[in-house]
């Protein structure tokens, strides 16, 4: 029992020493790149709606869009897209209800066109303002302002 201890012993500090020797070696050799893929959140439609001007609400739903990237094998992203618009047009509120699914449509296509690094490269400002002018070319009764995210994810 003694020596399978010390092999068990000597086996985790090994693992621990190789850990922290290629941690160390990522980040002197600038590969490292810690928060990269962090992203400045939008608020939540709920806080949103808090702090929107009296006639105006958030449609959000469009609800979880589950898309991929150009990349080999692709990238699986999530994005759940909202915006303000205004409640009072109860026409363009029904036109957005109805066109949910070729707005989904749009997001994923968009995805699609893109690998994860030209998507990141791009920035997700960029990315919001090419998906607003889509979305709006699609819409007839109005237009959209801006696009927020309650999620913007890639999955690997």
């Amino acid at each position: 029992m003694d020596t399978f201890r010390r092999i068990c012993f000597f086996t985790a500090l090994f693992a621990a020493a190789v850990l922290i020797f290629g941690t160390a070696i990522a980040f002197v050799s600038g590969k490292a790149e810690p928060g990269t893929a962090l992203r400045k959140k939008d608020p939540s439609p709920e806080v949103l709606e808090k702090k929107i001007q009296p006639g105006e609400a958030v449609f959000s739903h469009v609800g979880t869009i589950r898309c991929s990237t150009s990349d080999t094998p692709p990238v699986p992203l999530v994005i759940t897209p909202y915006f303000r618009y205004s409640a009072e047009d109860r026409a363009f509120y029904e036109e957005l209800t109805q066109k949910v699914r070729k707005i989904r449509l749009i997001i994923g296509e968009y995805t699609e066109q893109y690998t994860r690094a030209e998507l990141l490269r791009r920035g997700e400002e960029k990315i919001k303002n090419d998906l607003t002018d889509l979305i709006n070319r699609e819409l007839v009764l109005g237009k959209i302002e801006n696009l927020y995210f309650s999620e913007y994810i890639f999955f690997e």
